[in-house]
């Protein structure tokens, strides 16, 4: 059995090591799925697989109310990119999960988390480049719909 202890007070760091309380701060907002708001919020680069978190750890409430942010906004209001982005894919998986067996919960689980992390894994390890933001929510959201089950006549 592995035997864990804490290293001494002051005693350095191993190389490459961060501080234990940011690691479970980002796992906090990783796993609540609010990663990005968390990333942006300390400047940091946001990776294209990130903008997947909030869809693929949302409660039902919070994904129906991504969706209707696409009718609920007027024609001169539109939504930024990513957050077009995001109700887009929370549209696709309620409806995907409303013609299927499956509740949002397990559609989630089984196709949206792993296609999270298949997407980190893929991912380069720089932040993306200026521009390429309305080019990549569509792939996104492309990808998302072609990995959730299939609606009938689709």
């Amino acid at each position: 059995m592995w035997r864990w202890r804490l290293p001494p007070k002051g005693s350095p760091r191993p190389e490459g090591t961060g501080d234990p309380l940011v690691l479970a701060t980002e796992c906090e907002h990783f796993l609540a799925g609010t990663y990005v708001a968390y990333l942006e919020a300390l400047g940091r680069p946001v990776p294209l697989w990130v903008r997947l978190n909030a869809v693929a750890h949302a409660d039902v409430a919070t994904l129906a109310g991504l969706a209707m942010s696409l009718a609920r906004q007027p024609e001169h209001e539109a939504l930024g990119v990513w957050q077009t982005a995001s109700a887009q894919m929370a549209d696709a998986l309620l409806r995907a999960a409303a013609f299927s067996d499956a509740t949002p919960l397990e559609v989630q689980q089984e196709v949206l988390v792993p296609l999270e992390a298949r997407l980190a894994r893929q991912a380069p390890r720089r932040g993306g480049r200026f521009g390429r933001a309305a080019r990549d929510a569509r792939e996104l959201v492309a990808t998302v719909e072609a990995f959730l089950p299939p609606r009938p006549g689709c």
